[in-house]
């Protein structure tokens, strides 16, 4: 009888496979080392309390914000929302998720309560017309996405429970709802093939650069509300690159 090791090590193996094919598909073949990360790199902060993505996915992408406030089209902005926009300005993007759609659970939280009906049909559009190269079912280990921001021909933006991403003592009692928040992921400190550390930039105003534990970090970014989005974005000067 198999083990449920086992089993979970085979759903691993099969996850990761299916995402390489989807990279492969969408950046093609990473160069071994991309220019130094810190040179192609300009922090954009948002302006208000619902554009937290828009200014992560311009952060991560090297993108102008106004041109990507121009593809989005909406200020309900979900991941999905946000790969249209990416590469409808041009850029190569790849959405790594659990669920290609809106889960029904979320009605009755109050985070979503409020968007999910009418957004609902919309988003569901979008994952319809998204093909397997741009939306790809599946979760990602911590060292997965290390080894992808390792190339620095991509960023990740990351939804997260923002309670858990940063939270002081005392705040998670005071927000027992879900917060959904955006941010963009630089770069991780491994150590014997084990990441350690993420780097981190939240755009919020009180946010910037922050250093994240692994477990910290694992924990905003699957809590239940998330469903795991990591949106991998190539960067400006891989971009640049490409075109060359």
């Amino acid at each position: 009888m198999r083990t449920r090791r086992r089993d979970d090590d085979d759903r691993t193996a099969r996850a990761r496979a299916v995402t390489a094919r989807a990279f492969d598909r969408t950046f093609g073949r990473f160069p071994a080392r991309a220019r130094d990360e810190a040179a192609d790199w300009t922090p954009r902060e948002q302006r208000s309390a619902w554009d937290c993505g828009l200014s992560a996915a311009a952060s991560a992408s090297g993108t102008p914000r106004d041109a990507l406030r121009r593809a989005l089209r909406a200020r309900s902005c979900w991941t999905i929302d946000l790969l249209r926009a990416v590469r409808a300005t041009g850029a190569r993007a790849t959405l790594v998720t659990t669920r290609a759609g809106v889960d029904p659970r979320y009605a009755n939280d109050g985070f979503y309560e409020n968007e999910l009906i009418k957004d609902c049909e919309r988003v569901a559009r979008l994952f319809a017309r998204a093909d397997a190269s741009t939306v790809v079912r599946a979760r990602m280990r911590a060292e997965d996405i290390a080894r992808a921001l390792s190339t620095r021909a991509v960023r990740c933006v990351a939804l997260v429970d923002a309670r858990l991403l940063t939270a002081r003592e005392g705040e998670r009692e005071r927000e027992r709802d879900f917060v959904g928040h955006f941010v963009v992921v630089r770069g991780a400190d491994v150590d014997g093939g084990r990441v350690i550390r993420f780097r981190i930039f939240d755009p919020a105003p009180d946010g910037g650069d922050v250093m994240v534990s692994r477990a910290r970090f694992d924990e905003a970014r699957t809590a239940f509300g998330t469903d795991e989005d990591l949106l991998f974005v190539e960067t400006r000067s891989s971009r640049s690159a490409a075109a060359a």
